[in-house]
């Protein structure tokens, strides 16, 4: 049997996966940067490299 999401429900969904892909593509790594006291740059090299990495998976 297969079950359909209501439209909705749909965009609920796909709201709650656009606030998962932003917590692991920019809050993950300002929170490491700030747990190490690593400088900015290094901070934004990870995001950079955070982007091409989620970009290239999906």
């Amino acid at each position: 049997m297969e079950e359909r999401l209501s439209k909705p429900a749909l965009s609920l969904a796909g709201v709650q996966w656009l606030f998962f892909m932003f917590a692991n593509t920019i809050v993950v790594p300002l929170s490491v940067g700030a747990a190490f006291h690593l400088p900015d740059t290094e901070v934004a090299t990870i995001i950079r490299s955070s982007f091409i990495l989620t970009g290239t998976a999906h």
